[in-house]
């Protein structure tokens, strides 16, 4: 995984990362979201990271 400081244009489920919180699953869809833009799992959806916070991922899906 790597560490992103703006929002990536590969598609995946990412952990947003806010110093002092917890880290939240968002998801990164370019066809859906569009370029630049991510969605929270509660409905909201972002197109800005500040200076600290950064996008860690895409979380590759599990083996089975």
């Amino acid at each position: 995984m790597e560490i992103f400081h703006t929002i990536p244009d590969i598609d995946g489920l990412y952990w947003y990362i806010v110093p002092g919180q917890k880290p939240e699953p968002v998801l990164v869809d370019v066809e859906r979201y569009g370029s630049g833009k991510f969605a929270g799992f509660n409905g909201r959806k972002q197109t800005w990271l500040r200076d600290n916070e950064y996008l860690v991922g895409p979380q590759l899906a599990p083996r089975n």
